[in-house]
């Protein structure tokens, strides 16, 4: 009999918390699912840990497949979780976070009651490396909307694409999400080409034929790791991001008219992110190429973008 959920653990090296994470799944009160454990070469353990782990559950339905070469893309295990999946939702359970026992039957509820809904999500807390609660993460989207993610809600999801996932990805982490797969695999599965921000422009791709429901109680804990020292893979990711921006505006418009004011709206939006991310850096020369590339795509969206930023810099 096939399962209701695929719950998807990508995994790299996070067999230090695997085992809060697995247990957070096992403690689940909603219990028809399955497990589809994706390990990415890892060299910490991690295999061997969710061998003997899953020994202890017999009855759970599992696969397991590790990759003999680390692919460096979330969105490609994401798609391969997904090939191997028989439930009706898919849920992406990275393996460094947790969650409530009541994650999985809330949502679950809301697809079951609503068909036309493709993406169900929770609040998420952030913790650190010890778990310790950091709090909500409501305080990244309160610039848009300072009362809308405190309720629960339903929305169209072209709405939400133009009033809101135009200008931020408002959903920040693939484990507070339950996707129904059928609209998953409608859109061409996740965004692959994309090594930052394919979970954004999945959920765009997903909410342009969908709607979007979220539940504002904290279910989701989503784990941050402590930031190193600013170095030349920092400028490079700095750069990478500005590519993947504007790569996803100008994908994204060829599908979604936000109209005219919006469109402008988000423009000026990006050049205020691309100025932080530009001006927030130490320039490199070696990386002249790389920052030509970056402009030759978020011109395509935006041919204003360098008078834009010129005059972000004079007002400094």
């Amino acid at each position: 009999m096939k399962p209701k959920v695929s719950i998807i653990i990508p995994n790299y090296n996070y067999c230090k918390f695997l085992e809060e994470r697995l247990n957070s799944i096992i403690s689940q009160s909603f219990t028809d699912y399955e497990l589809i454990f994706l390990d990415d070469a890892s060299e910490d353990g991690s295999i061997a840990f969710f061998d003997s782990y899953i020994k202890k559950y017999p009855k759970i339905q599992f696969v397991k497949h590790v990759n003999t070469l680390n692919t460096g893309n979330p969105f490609k295990q994401w798609n391969k979780g997904v090939a191997l999946a028989k439930g009706r939702y898919i849920w992406i359970a990275e393996a460094d976070d947790f969650c409530s026992p009541d994650f999985l039957e809330r949502l679950v509820r809301i697809l079951d009651e609503h068909p036309g809904v493709g993406i169900a999500y929770c609040q998420s807390c952030h913790v650190d490396k010890r778990s310790e609660n950091l709090g909500s993460i409501v305080w990244s989207v309160e610039w848009m909307d300072r009362e809308r993610w405190k309720y629960d809600f339903i929305n169209n999801g072209h709405g939400e694409i133009i009033n809101y996932l135009l200008f931020q990805n408002t959903i920040p982490n693939a484990s507070a999400v339950l996707l129904r797969k059928s609209v998953f695999e409608q859109v061409g599965h996740a965004a692959a080409n994309y090594t930052l921000m394919g979970d954004w422009f999945t959920w765009i791709k997903m909410l342009s034929m969908s709607d979007v429901a979220f539940v504002a109680k904290e279910c989701n804990f989503f784990r941050v790791h402590d930031c190193s020292v600013r170095s030349e893979f920092d400028t490079q990711r700095q750069i990478s991001f500005i590519k993947e921006l504007y790569l996803l505006a100008h994908e994204t418009t060829h599908f979604i008219n936000p109209g005219r004011q919006r469109l402008n709206a988000v423009k000026k939006h990006y050049a205020a992110i691309t100025s932080h991310k530009l001006w927030g850096e130490k320039f490199s020369i070696t990386k002249l190429p790389a920052y030509f590339l970056a402009f030759s795509i978020a011109m395509r969206f935006d041919p204003l973008l360098p008078l834009r930023l010129i005059k972000m810099l004079l007002k400094k």
